[in-house]
């Protein structure tokens, strides 16, 4: 239904936006309206850890675009589907399927009834479950879903989803070749042992480049890395210890795990962190449980004073910092449906009887664990094993453990070292072994079952990315996780959702290469007006006495250090400036002295009014051409453009307008100096 805009926006009414309610005889009658295809903009993050130029960017596009082509193609087929309803995406609501979980792209099922929405996947379970609890109609007691029930749902606007394909196969055609790459003998001859015997690579902070890691990591089966300090360089600034916390928030209340039996201990962080270093016997292996929780991390301090020392420690920044340029996650939107990517802490006393601090589990994103302190020489023990090797690992625990659903999505086993060699004898697979020491970080590829014993009390601290070469595993997890949440109800919310992530980050990338691809054409535009200026056209009196032959020739006009803005290009606004200037031209004559035959004509008053009125139109229109060579700035974040017209655009699409705007106040917008603009922004957008 439609209601009155609320203060904070939550998904309280599926209806919001384009169900309404009509009255027919003095009876609700329920229908659908009309749909709404005016989209909600994103919000990009403020800053990237720096600024790739364009080649780097349509790289990064290339690499995108083959995942998100064939996203977009099932979603045309979707919307070929009769009765088709459209939404607007909300940046603050994440739009999952009612049944599973699981991310909604765009294509959807609602029922037309009580709202409930279901994905592709989940609609055709119907026939065979619809006397199920879960599948109920919510706004007809005792009756349950059937397929007549539902209508298609797109979350695009018409002909965006056809506008993108035509764009992702116009881009692809034109993507140059990647230059290749060659490893060092070093990197050669561990790569070789990784393979054969399960070796670990283990690569300097300062030399893990991000040609080299896409190299290591851009296979089908990619390696586990560990990667080690800089000799004599701090790697974290804060100390990261139990006396810090517990200094800070020592009296928090926070939940401990027992890692043997699951069960939850209430304690406080002081309470918890005072159990470090101290052994008796029957001490529980506890950890911290979600403290502190990502959002925690991010925007309370202490602990975002911690989120930038944790980035600042990334190897291959651009890759790996949440704000990393050519991290796909950086380029989602903010706002409550963000991906939730962490940072996260991990603290855990030490294991005991091989219990695990963290059972064998899989990530769908790829994730860097940073060990930030242990209370002694010792460490955190990590058994990874191979992408390849996973299938194969799960179907030898099916035949050995009792367990329903995937045994290693479960996360109910931490294998031993007799059930390793049990595992190597019975199919001779076994794992990496890694020894995490403090200040190494461990790197782990997404769909690689791993799992983790302290070997002393520690705390680590890691984090998630999206690499554009993992989409295609990072997606199948994603569907092996949604079968998991069918199996005993839910179990695991999408965190990553992949295939929204890389939708942003597409278009958002693209947006960003023509505003580059604008500017290095404004660039080059302007030297050649710059060598057409004449000495007598840099008098600003001449300006508004000299009549171009040409719309075209109305650049020479303007002042060498300030370009002519790209919306003053289009034809209509050139003949309006043709148009004054050619009036303010005829009326300077006249009011200088006009010979006819030898007599003066003196101007009228009339005259010397509509002069001044045209002067003063040209006055306004030639400060938009003689604008400086600054850009335009977004008063939200970091975008700069060439044009007005551009920086507009750009807050339509990353902000929002307070409300549309007009005719006229666009117009004024466009004719606004840059200064001027940011400030007008302010009051009518917000971020």
């Amino acid at each position: 239904m439609v209601g009155k805009k609320r203060a904070k926006r939550t998904d309280l009414c599926r209806f919001q936006g384009f169900r309404c309610f009509s009255l027919r005889d003095h009876e609700i009658v329920v229908a659908f309206d009309e749909a709404i295809t005016v989209t909600t903009g994103s919000r990009l993050p403020p800053i990237w850890n720096r600024s790739c130029d364009l080649a780097e960017l349509r790289q990064l596009q290339g690499r995108l675009a083959p995942f998100l082509l064939k996203l977009l193609q099932a979603e045309l087929e979707h919307e070929a589907k009769p009765d088709l309803i459209r939404r607007c995406r909300d940046p603050d609501i994440r739009d999952t399927c009612d049944y599973c979980w699981t991310l909604l792209f765009s294509a959807g099922w609602m029922c037309q009834h009580c709202g409930w929405e279901v994905c592709n996947e989940c609609l055709c379970l119907l026939p065979s479950n619809s006397e199920k609890p879960e599948h109920q109609c919510l706004s007809r007691t005792g009756l349950y879903h059937t397929l007549p029930d539902f209508v298609p749902i797109s979350r695009f606007a018409p002909g965006e989803v056809e506008q993108l394909i035509l764009d992702i196969e116009t881009m692809l055609h034109n993507i140059p070749p990647s230059c290749p790459f060659t490893v060092t003998p070093s990197i050669a001859t561990a790569m070789q042992r990784a393979d054969s015997n399960r070796e670990i690579i283990s690569i300097p902070h300062n030399e893990l480049t991000n040609d080299l890691f896409v190299h290591l990591w851009a296979r089908d089966d990619p390696y586990p890395l560990v990667v080690t300090p800089i000799p004599g360089r701090k790697l974290l600034q804060y100390p990261w210890t139990p006396e810090f916390f517990t200094n800070i928030t020592g009296k928090t209340g926070c939940e401990a795990q027992d890692c043997e039996t699951g069960d939850i201990v209430s304690t406080t962080v002081g309470d918890f962190y005072s159990l470090f270093g101290k052994e008796y016997d029957n001490r529980q292996v506890l950890r911290l449980k979600d403290y502190p929780s990502s959002e925690l991390f991010q925007t309370t301090r202490p602990y975002s004073d911690l989120h930038p020392d944790l980035m600042n420690a990334t190897p291959v920044s651009d890759y790996i910092r949440q704000d990393g340029c050519l991290n796909a996650a950086s380029y989602f939107p903010r706002g409550a449906a963000k991906s939730d990517l962490g940072p996260k802490m991990y603290s855990a006393l030490r294991d005991r009887n091989s219990i695990g601090s963290t059972r064998l589990h899989m990530d769908v994103a790829p994730a860097f664990n940073v060990l930030a302190y242990a209370d002694s020489q010792g460490g955190a023990n990590w058994k990874i094993f191979a992408r390849k090797d996973a299938d194969l690992l799960a179907a030898w625990m099916r035949k050995r453990y009792k367990i329903k659903g995937h045994p290693v999505h479960q996360q109910q086993i931490y294998l031993t070292d007799n059930n390793l060699v049990d595992l190597r004898k019975e199919t001779q697979i076994h794992p990496y072994t890694i020894d995490q020491r403090q200040n190494q970080i461990v790197l782990i590829p997404p769909g690689c079952p791993h799992q983790v014993s302290n070997q002393v009390d520690c705390i680590k601290a890691a984090a998630d990315f999206l690499l554009p070469d993992h989409l295609e595993h990072c997606l199948r997890l994603t569907t092996e996780f949604r079968e998991e949440n069918l199996v005993e109800g839910p179990w695991m919310v999408d965190v990553l959702q992949v295939k929204l992530t890389v939708l942003h980050a597409y278009v958002n990338i693209r947006e960003q290469c023509m505003g580059l691809e604008r500017s290095d054409l404004s660039s080059a535009a302007n030297l050649e007006d710059y060598s057409m200026v004449i000495d007598d056209a840099q008098n600003p009196q001449q300006v508004y006495h000299s009549i171009p032959s040409s719309p075209g020739q109305f650049s020479t006009f303007q002042d060498p250090d300030s370009s002519t803005p790209s919306d003053l290009q289009d034809e209509d606004t050139m003949d309006k400036v043709m148009a004054l200037q050619d009036t303010l031209q005829s009326n300077s004559s006249s009011a200088k002295s006009a010979y006819s035959g030898g007599i003066v004509i003196q101007q009228t008053k009339a005259e010397k009014n509509r002069e001044n009125r045209e002067r003063k139109k040209a006055n306004k229109i030639m400060k938009c051409v003689t604008k400086s060579n600054e850009p335009f700035r977004c008063p939200w974040c970091s975008a700069m453009h060439q044009c007005s017209a551009d920086i507009l655009r750009h807050i339509n699409t990353s902000h929002a307008f307070k409300k549309a705007l007009s005719n006229t106040q666009a117009k004024s917008l466009k004719r606004a100096h840059q200064d001027e603009l940011v400030e007008k922004l302010k009051d009518l957008s917000i971020p």
